[in-house]
Parts: C-alpha cells; sequence; structure tokens
C-alpha cells in the first residue's frame, strides 16, 4: 500500500495525455440535468415570516449530471455523443441548447413524455448557497424508451471509442437495461466506464472502471471507515469482489484510491482551494475515461483526473476544465 504525492507525475506525460484524448469518440450514457443558478441578495427579513427575502439579481445555467460529464469530456478535446431522457417541456429546449452550445452531440436525445427535464436550481448569495430545489421524476423507463435506448446503442456503437455511463439513479439505467446495453457494448470491444450511485453499483459488475465516491463506497458495503494506509487494501479487496472492475475511490481533500491487478495506491490531491464540490466527480470520471482510453496506466490516469477535479474544485458551481488550464497548471506547479 502506497501513496503518492503531485512530484509523481511530470510535465510530459500529462501533455502526453492532453495530445492523445482530442481524438478520441466518446458516448456518455445516464441521466442528464440542468444546474440553475439564482444569483441575489439578502438584506432584510419579510414581514409575511420570519425568513429572509432573496432578490433575484441574475441566474445562469449549465449542464449537469450526465450532461456536465459529457461537456468535461469535450472540454478536454473528444468528441462526445450523449444519449440521455429529457422532457417535453421548456426547460429541454434550455437543455438543448446548453448541450449545442458545448459541441455535444444532441441526435441521441429520448422524450418522455411522463417526466419532466431534471432542474436543480440553486439559490445563491454570494458564494453561499442558501436552498436547493429540484424539479424532478424518478421512475423507471417503460418498454418503448428501454428499447429507443437498445436499439440506439446498437446502431451507434461501433463508432465510438469508449462508452461512459454516468448514473444518478433517476430511472433512466435500470438493471435490465444496464446488463443489456453492457453486453452490447462488450460484443463491440470498447472500453465501459461507469460512475454509479450506491444503489445502482453492482449493475455494472465486471465492466473496465467504475468510480464511486467514499459515501457511496460506505452505503454499497454497508459500513463507515475512514481509508488510509491500514486498511485501504481491505476496503479495496471488498468492493473489488462485488463488482469484479477496477476502480477509484474519490476521497475528495483526501485524494483517490485505486487498485490495479491487485495493488492498491492512494495518490493526494492536487487542489490547492476547495470552494464547491459540485460536479468534480464528474471532471474526474472524464478524465479518467479518457486518459484509460489512451492507454495510460492506472496510476497515470488517476493523477491527470486528480489535476483536472482540483482545477475544478476552485471555482464556484457546476464547472468544467479546460486544456489551457491544464497548462497553466503545469505551467505553475509540474517543473519535471
Amino acid at each position: 500500500m502506497r501513496r503518492s504525492g503531485k512530484e509523481a507525475i511530470s510535465k510530459e506525460i500529462v501533455t502526453k495525455i492532453l495530445k492523445s484524448i482530442t481524438k478520441k469518440n466518446v458516448l456518455v450514457i445516464g441521466d442528464s440535468m440542468i444546474d440553475e443558478y439564482l444569483l441575489g441578495n439578502v438584506q432584510r427579513i419579510s414581514p409575511e415570516a420570519p425568513v429572509p427575502v432573496f432578490e433575484l439579481e441574475s441566474r445562469k445555467y449549465v449542464l449537469g449530471g450526465a450532461a456536465n460529464t459529457a461537456n468535461n469530456l469535450v472540454s478536454l478535446g473528444s468528441s462526445v455523443s450523449l444519449l440521455t431522457i429529457v422532457g417535453q417541456d421548456e426547460s429541454s429546449k434550455i437543455f438543448k441548447t446548453l448541450c449545442k452550445n458545448s459541441n455535444i452531440k444532441t441526435d441521441l436525445f429520448i422524450i418522455d413524455k411522463s417526466r419532466p427535464t431534471t432542474l436543480k436550481s440553486r439559490v445563491m448569495v454570494g458564494n453561499h448557497q442558501i436552498v436547493r430545489i429540484d424539479n424532478e421524476k424518478k421512475h423507471i423507463c417503460d418498454d418503448d424508451i428501454n428499447s429507443q435506448i437498445l436499439n440506439y446503442v446498437k446502431r451507434n456503437c461501433s463508432i465510438f471509442d469508449a462508452v461512459v455511463f454516468s448514473d444518478y439513479a433517476k430511472g433512466m439505467l435500470n438493471r435490465e437495461l444496464v446488463l443489456n446495453l453492457i453486453e452490447i457494448i462488450k460484443h463491440n470491444n470498447k472500453i465501459i466506464f461507469s460512475d454509479p450511485v450506491p444503489s445502482t453499483l453492482d449493475f455494472y459488475k465486471g465492466i473496465d472502471l467504475i468510480k464511486p465516491n467514499k459515501l457511496e463506497v460506505e452505503s454499497f458495503l454497508g459500513e463507515k471507515f475512514n481509508i488510509d494506509y491500514t486498511n485501504a487494501e481491505e476496503i479495496g479487496n471488498k468492493l473489488k469482489s462485488k463488482t469484479g472492475s477496477d476502480f477509484v475511490i474519490t476521497l475528495g481533500k483526501d485524494g483517490m484510491l485505486f487498485n490495479k491487478n491487485g495493488e492498491y495506491e492512494i495518490i493526494s490531491t492536487f487542489s490547492k482551494e476547495v470552494f464547491d464540490v459540485s460536479g468534480a466527480g464528474d471532471t474526474a470520471m472524464a478524465a479518467l475515461a479518457l486518459a484509460r482510453t489512451c492507454k495510460f496506466t492506472m496510476k497515470e490516469s488517476v493523477m491527470f483526473a486528480n489535476i483536472c477535479s482540483g482545477i475544478v474544485v476552485g471555482k464556484i458551481g457546476t464547472a468544467t476544465c479546460s486544456i489551457d488550464e491544464i497548462y497553466t497548471y503545469l505551467d505553475e506547479h509540474l517543473n519535471k
């Protein structure tokens, strides 16, 4: 069991990763959403009830969930198609525009009239989130939509280098559908990644790589723990035995734990200052998937993902990491 610091990666390796990943074509399948930020201030208490009066000054919309993973893949230079579900509502129009503006291919969108396009609205005063309002439905998709998803993947899978499942347990990715999709993707010899939630983690047994966070692993294994040098191998073995997949566990400020061929290592975090962790897991997933698809080692891939997510958590709100920002980071922090 080892721990590596940021000194263990070189500018040369990161540069090679950045040059390689721009040649990849990735399919993202999963639960998308819009993250809405309502920006304003509070200066008084309401005369109607003892609550603050929020004065709205502006609002912005950004891509969330699977769409944020897709957005991060595009930001890192790859070509991306998004297979996701939207409602037949005004939010779906906003969502499609956001995707087009981010150069995410939208021809695989499926309309589900029984649900709204998932919208998560955050009321922000300065850098502080006051409340979040969720507009969504989480029921499992009907057979017609499941068939559309399967047929889309059958027809298009061969053109992609890798497939990323971004699962937020909103009902799109049910067990039977996921198992059928994995069979199709494996038949096409494509590398498969997943960023699941605890309730769906076992859907993805035997894929190439899963990326849960610490809380998700605790929930999945049914026990709480602090990962350190003394127990990382034990926890890793439990997760490996239940999933059969290689994995990376994101540990927030403590970095990332990964396994490869039975060996476990913790990579220290690269972030200097944490402002907002929203969407950082999507950034890590995108970076990992691209680096591994380009056949960089697991350690190199995790270190690259650590840099990318470290840049994102230094921003407010759901965000992406650009190639220019990575090169700036290299110039400022890595001298090898």
